[in-house]
């Protein structure tokens, strides 16, 4: 944001998408009539029936990586609310006038960012053909629905006994066997850290269940072995990894132990239970 700020005033428009600066060139008149016209009916509709802000061209602040300044925006925040754009509140609604320069980052980029940052509607307006694309979490999402398991081992999930029963073939075939006892084929797998380990290999060993693969904190396996081999201060930063292999290690482990790696933000007595 803050090179952000520092780019020239000179009618074009810049946004960052995940750290990525958008570049749109000053619109055509026939572009703005659009935005403006419909800007003007937004905010009057508002202003009898709802008090809520309207701005043309509007800010969506998602993070410091991510701003977005959509044709028009409305906001569940009075008109005359003088909040600075990192303290409003998300939009319910963002309209996007599409055009030749900007048509699929608008449809394909920037529409499932601004539904996936609490905005409530989106609007895509195609002024050639007079048609109005409206855009919500539900219809974007309709299809879709998540799954968080605990795996085996884990809260209420068997705790099989044996070292055996744990071995990454097992995981990989629980993995396979949730999705289909989902009624589905196939599904988006997402691992994060020690659940990466997993997610990567039932994309390696059962392909045919796994429609994308999201992996966060956690290089390909391969990559992984080859850096902890080769590496001293990654093995060393990993030693906490085989610690809890050792027997007997689940004992070391408290409620409060566990607490304290959230961080301070979050009273103490919170963060235990």
């Amino acid at each position: 944001m803050a090179h952000l700020e520092r780019l020239p005033d000179d009618g074009n428009r810049y946004e960052i998408l995940h750290g990525e600066l958008l570049v749109t060139l000053l619109p055509s008149n026939g572009h703005q009539g659009v935005a403006m016209r419909l800007a003007r009916r937004v905010s009057n509709w508002c202003h009898d029936h709802t008090g809520w802000a309207t701005r043309a061209p509007g800010g969506v602040y998602i993070s410091e990586t991510t701003w977005l300044e959509p044709d028009v925006a409305v906001y569940p925040a009075p008109e005359y609310d003088d909040l600075p754009w990192q303290q409003m509140p998300p939009p319910v609604l963002v309209v996007e006038v599409l055009s030749r320069a900007t048509r699929k980052r608008d449809r394909h980029r920037k529409r499932p960012a601004y539904l996936s940052h609490g905005v409530g509607e989106v609007w895509l307006i195609d002024k050639r053909s007079r048609f109005v694309e409206r855009w919500t979490v539900a219809s974007e999402l309709k299809d879709y629905y998540t799954v968080a398991i605990d795996q085996r081992g884990y809260d209420l999930s068997d705790h099989p006994a044996g070292v055996e029963q744990y071995d990454m073939s097992l995981l990989v075939g629980d993995g396979g066997s949730v999705i289909k006892s989902l009624g589905r084929e196939k599904a988006i797998v997402m691992g994060q850290d020690w659940g990466g380990a997993v997610a990567w290999s039932v994309a390696m060993y059962q392909p045919q269940v796994v429609e994308k693969l999201i992996i966060l904190n956690l290089p390909h396996l391969r990559g992984l072995r080859r850096e902890l081999a080769a590496n001293p201060l990654l093995a060393k930063n990993s030693q906490y990894a085989r610690n809890f292999q050792q027997d007997g290690a689940a004992k070391t482990l408290t409620a409060e132990g566990l607490a304290s790696w959230i961080g301070r933000s979050v009273p103490s007595r919170r963060r235990a239970e």
